[in-house]
């Protein structure tokens, strides 16, 4: 018999071995499982009862075969790792099986070890030997130190609600054949798993129950019987939280039973029930004492510790593992329709805080309606005046963009886009989705909001609410702030990849960085002044703007930050710099070439005169510098005592003996260039209430008017065209509708 049984085991390893070299000959890597479980089986016959001998020896028979195949190869097709296999009975297929399962488990762990999730192999459990329980448990445990779960429901086991769902149902089948069969159904007690196919299978039990249970009523039990099991029951019950108490001495707490009700009156019941209530009082005293109820604030604070500690543990892996890779947030492209429902949201959510908005505001005392009605009348007025053009660009973007003319122009489209509000929407919506934007509102660089409510978190020349009603002037200040929304976060992305070549940006150097782009796109930090902001803009035309043109000229962005942004902005100082003589070359060689052949030099350069800096063509003035040398001249005639007319170019003193009868002094140079920062109408009650020679008599009811409904870009249109021609005068009109300053004098 035994030499029968060797006979036959050698004749189907060498049907195995003939049937490997036809599935090598055919490329059939399909093919190689059943002669490699021939060959395993040949050995296992053999007499091998440990894994590693087994493979090693198949190994080296297929290696005939096929040389390079590996270990692991032959150890997964022996086990049929991530293949279902059905199971035979007989002595050598169960033998083999075990060695399966060990390999099966070894393969496991060497995937999880890898950080990959272990594959489900098999339809059936079988009993598992020592040896393979503990390479299970060696499974589990890298599992969980990985942080690997397998959750596939397809590749798993029957579960336990899938039972509790099939004796429900053989329940109701039970339940509906007593009923028709008018025969009495045993009761049996089944445990509800909360799940709502589970619910709804035991309400339809449940109903038929009651069905069943009219029709074969249970057996009535007297007083006696019912009082003697509410004692045995009362009894297993105080025992019961007599231990659940000793346990909770120890910190161990659990949930209490529900206690029976609606039994006959017994004292021995009561005092039975008072002793168990009493070790459930004590019971939950002390799990109160060890775990007390949080609060709102308890709860959240423990689960700031938790991210915490969560955060901790997840950098703790990445330095053991030396992962130093930083997650880096993309920035989210909006397609058409995403962008139609998230404008349809955020005009909900306006029209919600508007609502809200407005409630605050009919609340308000009478004086207050009052003052807040004023005061809108006033903002409005300059909203007006500064509408109809596009002088976003020369005007607070003319540092930057004499500095970056590349990087000033690409933000044009952006500003003509949004004289639409879905334009004006999506540019916005672009710049909140840009990996820096978390580090744009952390370092406080000012980004103006689309229908914003608070009059403070708008830019100075639209700050009214009134103002986004009126057509023309809506679509100048959405024009207005989105250019200068895509300047700032364009120049405060590209000097923070500047600067994180040479290392990581720190908060520091990004609050230095927006802090010099805000001052330079005229966003003045007014410090101490900031609670009066809004006061200061409807008395003032643009305090920030004329606050950030002193900071500028001050050096205010150098008082902060470290050395790398010190270098970095003084750098940014140099290009305007260069932008600004490049500018000036220009026009030497425009005037050269197309100017008059008079006396009058092009650029006065003394900085004691109005006209220092501007670009003089015949009775205009075009000044390029965005309100800096204005600046300069009032800060050079304080310093040197001294002014030059612009008239007869005579310099004279404003303080000392010197100053001439009826002349400027310093108070009067100071007087006059607050004055002209005031806002239309606070500048046209100062004129009204002058009653000096320079004020008073010049007043025109008429032109004072138009001054407080014509828009700046519009006024001395018709002076320009007829000083100079229709060529020149386009070029003029064009540069004033981007916000370069254009003056006409009288003489």
């Amino acid at each position: 018999m035994r030499v029968k049984k060797e006979f036959e085991t050698q004749v189907n390893r060498d049907d195995a071995k003939d049937k490997l070299v036809a599935a090598v000959a055919k490329e059939d890597v399909g093919a190689l499982a059943g002669p490699i479980q021939l060959i395993a089986r040949a050995k296992v016959a053999d007499g091998i009862r440990e894994l590693k001998p087994l493979v090693l020896a198949v190994q080296e028979e297929v290696q005939e075969v096929i040389p390079d195949i590996s270990e692991r190869e032959i150890r997964d097709i022996i086990s049929g790792y991530g293949k279902v296999a059905q199971l035979s009975k007989d002595e050598i297929s169960v033998a083999l099986r075990e060695l399966k399962s060990q390999a099966q488990k070894v393969s496991q762990l060497e995937d999880v070890l890898k950080g990959q999730p272990p594959k489900k192999t098999g339809l059936q459990r079988e009993k598992q030997s020592q040896k393979v329980r503990e390479l299970t448990k060696e499974v589990n445990a890298a599992m969980k130190k990985a942080g690997i779960q397998v959750t596939d429901p397809a590749t798993q086991l029957k579960s336990s609600m899938d039972a509790v769902k099939t004796r429900l149902r053989n329940s109701i089948e039970d339940l509906t054949k007593a009923i028709d069969d008018k025969k009495r159904l045993v009761a049996k007690t089944k445990s509800l798993v909360p799940d709502p196919e589970v619910k709804k299978l035991k309400a339809e039990r449940d109903r038929l129950k009651n069905i069943h249970d009219t029709m074969f009523p249970k057996k009535l039990v007297t007083p006696a019987q019912r009082l003697e099991i509410a004692i045995r029951a009362s009894r297993l019950s105080k025992e019961y939280w007599a231990g659940r108490l000793a346990r909770a001495r120890k910190g161990d707490f659990g949930a209490p039973t529900k206690a029976v009700q609606n039994l006959p009156k017994s004292q021995q019941l009561d005092d039975i029930r008072k002793q168990r209530d009493a070790a459930k009082e004590e019971h939950q005293r002390l799990k109160d004492i060890a775990h007390p109820k949080l609060t709102p604030e308890q709860r959240a604070l423990r689960s700031f510790k938790t991210r915490i500690r969560k955060n901790m543990e997840e950098l703790r892996r990445k330095l053991r593992t030396k992962d130093f890779t930083k997650k880096v947030r993309k920035e989210l492209k909006l397609d058409d329709e995403a962008l139609d429902l998230k404008m349809a949201h955020e005009k909900v959510k306006v029209e919600w805080n508007r609502g809200l908005f407005m409630d605050r505001l009919r609340n308000r005392s009478i004086p207050k309606k009052i003052l807040g009605g004023a005061r809108e009348v006033l903002n409005t007025t300059r909203a007006v005046v500064t509408s109809i053009d596009l002088s976003a660009v020369a005007r607070q973007g003319a540092f930057i963009g004499l500095a970056h003319p590349v990087r000033a122009s690409r933000a044009i489209p952006a500003m003509l886009r949004s004289l639409t509000k879905k334009g004006h929407f999506r540019t916005i919506t672009e710049i909140q989705n840009r990996p820096n934007a978390a580090l744009y509102k952390a370092s406080g660089l000012f980004i103006a909001e689309p229908n914003e409510t608070s009059l403070a978190k708008m830019e100075e020349a639209y700050m009214s609410r009134w103002a986004e009603r009126i057509p023309g002037v809506a679509a100048s200040a959405r024009a207005y702030t989105s250019f200068l929304n895509q300047l700032r976060a364009d120049s405060f992305d590209a000097m923070v990849a500047s600067l994180s070549r040479d290392g990581k940006v720190t908060l520091k150097e990004a609050k230095a960085i927006a802090n010099f782009i805000n001052v330079s796109t005229g966003r003045g930090n007014l410090s101490i002044l900031q609670p009066a902001a809004v006061a200061l803009n409807t008395a003032f035309f643009s305090p920030r703007y004329t606050v950030s043109r002193f900071q500028l000229l001050l050096g205010q962005p150098f008082y902060h930050g470290t050395k790398r942004t010190k270098i970095l902005v003084a750098k940014e100082y140099g290009r305007f710099m260069v932008g600004a003589s490049v500018m000036y070359a220009l026009a030497y060689a425009a005037d050269a070439a197309f100017g008059d052949d008079d006396d009058i030099p092009l650029v006065e350069w003394n900085p004691r005169s109005s006209d220092f800096g501007k670009i003089r063509i015949r009775k205009t003035r075009i000044d390029p510098m965005a309100g800096m040398v204005q600046t300069f001249v009032f800060m050079t005639r304080l310093i040197t005592g001294e002014t030059k007319s612009t008239r007869t170019g005579r310099v004279t003193p404003i303080r000392g003996k010197g100053v001439p009868f009826r002349g400027d002094t310093s108070f009067d140079i100071g007087v006059t260039f607050f004055r002209n920062k005031l806002s239309p109408v606070f500048a046209t009650a100062a004129r009204f209430f002058d009653r000096t020679d320079k004020g008073f008599k010049r007043f025109d009811v008429l032109e004072e008017g138009l001054s407080l409904t014509t828009p700046l870009a519009l006024r001395d249109v018709i002076e320009v065209v007829q000083e100079h021609g229709i060529i020149l005068s386009t070029a003029i009109i064009l540069a004033a509708i981007f916000g370069v300053g254009v003056q006409v004098y009288d003489k």
